[in-house]
């Protein structure tokens, strides 16, 4: 059996640690899983409490010094952070580009860089946007001239056609690529079997407190809930622009006893809040795949969603789901399907299966959705990217922009690469390229010891994530 391509990979995404979310969690735990048999880093723009060169494990990651725009994004100005890029992809010896997420501008950027020197590249998206927006509108546009990735990845079957019909895209370049969960972290907490007794029933909710995630939906729903039962208590983990509006909610109604504000939840909490609950809550109005129902589930919850976007795929076919310990709801059939959710959550505990409910679900998720799992699927597509990337020439980098393209947008698309080619040969030729520093003792890691001892050595040699991140920057790329 001929021995693994071992890619040298760089993850690029506005979208990072210390940063909390779902992107940030993704990029983290499918890099640390790669890592065992390639070599991975990542790039992202600077935060307040991280800049410079830090090690995290076996990763390096580079926050880069950009200007914020909005929303976490950096400032989009493509020169100044292709003298970056360019020096990371020297130092590290990369060669794919892994770019996250659409509103990404520094995966975008990248990604564009990439294609234009010929590097194999590759694209996930992990939102759904609608298709009648003006911002989508200009998203898409600016992404099909921009972001030219060899291949594409969607975290489920909803967002892949969603890239597909907004970017205008070949269904064979887009594959479906799902989130995974740790099992060993987000398991469920096993209690005593009590019959036909219960405790009060807690219901978790646990997302950002914003418009798309449905929070105006839960101000209205909790009333109803708790007046017609009188065993539910609501657990609220997550902060946002909707929080006040939902702290008035509390207490105009006097629901302070049934109601129970946690404030933003830290990562390596969330497991231990999970586990509180009987009941997991998502009221959001648009979800490309949804990993908070995922890791609810396994931690043994029954979950109440609504219908939106990707939601379906996560549990469908699953044990859990054929039991009926999930409940879907549209927006307006909300109260409903919580009423619905507590009473099947009622009728496991009396039939006293409750518990071993907890642990089936458990088995078949963390099983199912494995890191290990969803690392070989993307090495797959690497692997493939890698073989059919063949270097272009400059006229056939032009054929290529020009195809399926109308004449307006085919001009503009020539007329922008050709102006940032040049930019970027510019830019090379006032900068001494054998200055850069190439970092050599990875490879040896690699080579010498394979993936997973490799690993260890990394993580020996960088005195672990934590630490490093303790002691602030290691330095600045090169210029």
């Amino acid at each position: 059996m001929p021995p693994k391509r071992r890619h040298s990979i760089l993850m690029v995404s506005d979208f990072f640690l210390p940063r909390v979310g779902g992107v940030e969690t993704h990029i983290r735990s499918l890099s640390s899983k790669l890592a065992e048999n390639h070599k991975v880093t990542i790039l992202t723009s600077s935060s307040n409490s991280s800049h410079g060169l830090l090690p995290l494990g076996p990763l390096k990651i580079y926050y880069l010094p950009l200007l914020p725009l909005s929303s976490g994004t950096s400032l989009p100005t493509f020169f100044s952070s292709y003298i970056f890029f360019k020096t990371v992809i020297i130092r590290e010896g990369i060669t794919l580009v892994h770019g996250h997420q659409a509103t990404s501008v520094l995966a975008n950027e990248c990604l564009f860089y990439a294609s234009l020197l010929n590097i194999p590249t590759c694209s996930t998206d992990h939102s759904l946007f609608p298709l009648n927006d003006l911002a989508t509108l200009h998203l898409s546009a600016a992404q099909r001239l921009v972001a030219r990735a060899d291949m594409h990845i969607g975290v489920s079957e909803v967002t892949c056609a969603n890239v597909v019909l907004r970017n205008k895209i070949d269904p064979n370049k887009v594959k479906t690529i799902p989130n995974a969960v740790d099992g060993l972290v987000f398991k469920p907490l096993i209690k005593s079997e009590k019959g036909n007794k219960y405790d009060r029933i807690k219901i978790v909710v646990l997302s950002r407190l914003c418009y798309r995630k449905g929070t105006d939906i839960l101000i209205k729903v909790i009333p109803e809930i708790i007046r017609t039962n009188p065993h539910v208590d609501f657990l609220i983990g997550g902060d946002g622009n909707k929080s006040l509006p939902l702290l008035e909610m509390i207490e105009n109604r006097n629901l302070e006893s049934r109601v129970t504000m946690f404030g933003s939840v830290s990562r390596d909490n969330v497991p231990s809040f999970l586990q509180r609950g009987d009941i997991f809550l998502n009221t959001s109005l648009t979800e490309s795949f949804c990993i908070a129902i995922l890791e609810a589930a396994c931690c043994g919850l029954v979950v109440v969603s609504t219908d939106v976007g990707g939601v379906r795929e996560v549990l469908r076919g699953c044990k859990v789901e054929r039991e009926g310990g999930v409940v879907y709801g549209g927006v307006g059939e909300m109260v409903e399907a919580v009423k619905e959710g507590v009473e099947r959550h009622k009728a496991m505990v009396r039939d006293g299966v409750r518990e071993n409910r907890k642990l089936e679900w458990w088995k078949e998720l963390s099983k199912k959705y494995t890191w290990t799992k969803i690392a070989g699927q993307v090495e797959k597509v690497y692997d493939e990217v890698s073989e059919n990337k063949t270097p272009l020439s400059l006229w056939e980098m032009m054929e290529v922009w020009c195809t399926n393209r109308s004449y307006i947008e085919a001009c503009v698309a020539v007329a922008f690469s050709l102006m940032v080619l040049l930019g970027m040969r510019a830019i090379d030729l006032f900068r001494n390229e054998r200055t850069v520093e190439v970092d050599t003792e990875r490879d040896r890691l690699y080579d010498n010891g394979g993936g997973n001892n490799s690993r260890g050595r990394a993580r020996s040699k960088s005195r672990g994530g934590a630490e490093g991140r303790r002691r602030g920057s290691r330095g600045r790329p090169t210029n």
